[in-house]
């Protein structure tokens, strides 16, 4: 019969849970039979919290005075039968080792000091499950204030409740959701973040959840400091480099002039103050003067510190590396010198020195100082023709450090200049003008032209018309030559060395003589003692007078000279002795320098 009954009671028992499907927290209280005389009252308001693989209950008794102990009676939704599990003297009991996602059912019963039990309390549900509260995906630090929680709990979780303090004085429950956006406390240091949440059946989590993470917004170099204590160093010395800042399990380096970033390191992280530390090899070939060393300092937060120098600077003297030499010979006068560019950073000058012997050094004569490091040529002008002479280079960097290049001997060019061609244009029957091409020969000195009326002898002491200074001064009129006359010419072309070349021969003849062009007489006043005769200018190059004539017949055949008139642009003449010489007709006889002569027209 006690068979039966239990049986009837644990059928009663489970479908009160499945016709509440899960969805509430108080499962609806199964049929009680009538209570036994004496038992103690039955508990009430059983409650549950959950958490990871555990399942807390609480309850309420009218008086507690009556009751010995309580018993906890578990089932579950696969089927367990309802049975005690454990006893308590508490009004609350937590069930551990529980298996998470499983719905669990609970009732609790007291017993009486007369050992009598009361009937079970109404069922209720429980899942225990996992849960857990991240900030900024599990950082370590963060910079700022604003940040990201991401809860992760089971399917169906409803609320959250989330706070700075485990108090959670204040908070409110809010919906869930997956990740949301929060902001912690001010100031440096240590946070955190609570959360509690509540399932589907409205099952509070047993204890609060909770994340920390470091509020870290900025960082400071407290030093930069370098060992060189002043002294000038040189390739293969070491030099020692240390940063201390005011946290560890950052990142340092140090910039460094002429050498860039040298990266910084702690070794020894729990050593206070932290200090980033390397030491550095000095390469050859780069030199430094007053180099700056700037430490820069990242803390793990991500916080770049202001950057701080050292107090001290840094020196590094190498000597440059030499340049190689060349040469090229221009013109017999002047000589190009080439050279390799130098890449040193403390690059100073060139300075090229010439010698006619071998032996050039820096007490040679100095040619040039170059401050440029991208010139790298220089003409050497004003040489000797011929003659060799010896060049060396040196390199000087801001330190007065010098190397030399290599030395090399180049020889100036000796050759004549080339030969001009000549050319002879007859201009009238005293003028031939004469024109040659142009001498680009650097070390031109002259032109000399020469004229001769021997075709086999125009040599230099031929006549001398001209000595020409000026390359571009290229053309000579020679007049006052004989008419009908036959001249010979050459131009020798001298360089600075003394060296000529002499043009091939040219010859030209003068214009037949042609007898001047006669002028148009008349008479511009007249009375009866004088008479002003004028007439049209000649115009002829060869002019070499006028005579004017007069005669008592118009036929002329008796005509005296009565004047002459010696320049071209004088054209009037005024003759004051008519009564005396009764004188009535005139002309004017043009002369040119070769005696030849025409007449004017005759005036009464």
């Amino acid at each position: 019969m006690k068979t039966k009954l239990a049986l009837i009671m644990a059928l009663t028992f489970f479908a009160a849970v499945v016709l509440t499907g899960g969805c509430t927290h108080q499962i609806e209280k199964p049929t009680q039979t009538d209570r036994v005389e004496g038992a103690p009252e039955i508990p009430k308001n059983l409650q549950t919290k959950i958490g990871d693989g555990e399942v807390t209950l609480s309850w309420e008794i009218a008086d507690a005075s009556k009751i010995s102990h309580y018993l906890i009676y578990r089932g579950d939704t696969t089927g367990t039968q309802p049975e005690v599990i454990d006893s308590t003297f508490e009004l609350s009991y937590t069930d551990l080792n529980l298996r998470n996602s499983l719905r669990y059912i609970y009732q609790v019963a007291a017993i009486g000091k007369n050992l009598l039990e009361s009937k079970r309390s109404s069922p209720v549900s429980a899942t225990p499950n996992t849960f857990s509260v991240s900030i900024g995906d599990g950082a370590r630090y963060t910079r700022i204030v604003d940040v990201t929680l991401n809860l992760a709990v089971p399917t169906g979780t409803r609320l959250v409740l989330l706070d700075n303090d485990s108090q959670f004085v204040g908070a409110t429950w809010q919906n869930y959701s997956s990740s949301r956006s929060w902001r912690l406390t001010p100031g440096d240091g240590v946070k955190y973040v609570y959360a509690r949440f509540r399932d589907g059946e409205g099952n509070e989590t047993s204890h609060s959840y909770s994340d920390d993470i470091i509020l870290d917004s900025r960082s400071n170099i407290v030093s930069v400091t370098e060992n060189s204590n002043g002294r000038v160093l040189k390739a293969g010395d070491i030099v020692h480099f240390a940063l201390v800042a005011d946290e560890s399990d950052g990142t340092a380096s140090v910039d460094v002039s002429g050498f860039g970033t040298i990266n910084l390191y702690n070794d020894n992280p729990f050593a206070f103050p932290p200090t980033y530390e390397a030491d550095y090899l000095i390469p050859g070939a780069v030199d430094v003067i007053d180099g700056t060393v700037t430490g820069d300092f990242t803390d793990a937060a991500g916080n770049r510190a202001q950057s701080r120098a050292a107090l001290t600077y840094l020196n590094v003297a190498n000597p440059p590396l030499p340049s190689q030499l060349s040469s090229f010979a221009v013109s017999e006068t002047e000589m190009n010198i080439a050279w390799t560019k130098s890449n040193a950073a403390d690059f100073a000058s060139y300075m090229l020195f010439r010698s006619a012997g071998a032996g050039v050094d820096s007490t040679s004569a100095l040619l040039k100082t170059e401050t440029n490091s991208g010139t790298t040529s220089f003409s050497d002008t004003d040489l000797k023709v011929g003659v060799t002479y010896f060049y060396a280079l040196y390199t000087v960097d801001k330190s007065a450090l010098m190397a030399k290049s290599n030395v090399i001997a180049a020889q100036t060019a000796n050759n004549p200049p080339a030969a001009v061609t000549l050319a002879a244009f007859v201009v009238s029957e005293s003028e031939i003008e004469l024109s040659w091409s142009q001498c680009t020969a650097g070390d031109f000195a002259s032109y000399r032209l020469f004229r001769s009326s021997d075709s086999m002898h125009v040599t230099i002491d031929s006549t001398l018309l001209e000595t020409q200074t000026s390359s571009t001064t290229t053309t000579y009129r020679d007049t006052d030559r004989e008419p009908a006359t036959t001249y010979y010419y050459a131009v020798f072309t001298a360089d600075k060395a003394g060296s000529t070349s002499k043009s091939e021969v040219v010859k030209a003849t003068t214009f037949v003589n042609q007898p001047p062009k006669p002028v148009v007489l008349f008479i511009t006043q007249q009375d009866s003692t004088s008479v002003t005769l004028g007439w049209t200018k000649n115009d002829d190059s060869d002019f070499g007078s006028y005579g004017i004539f007069g005669s008592t017949s118009s036929s002329m055949g008796t005509a005296k000279m009565i004047g002459a008139v010696a320049t071209q642009s004088t054209t009037q003449y005024t003759y004051s002795n008519i009564k005396k010489t009764n004188y009535s007709n005139f002309v004017v006889r043009v002369y040119d320098k070769y005696g030849d002569s025409t007449t004017s027209n005759v005036v009464p």
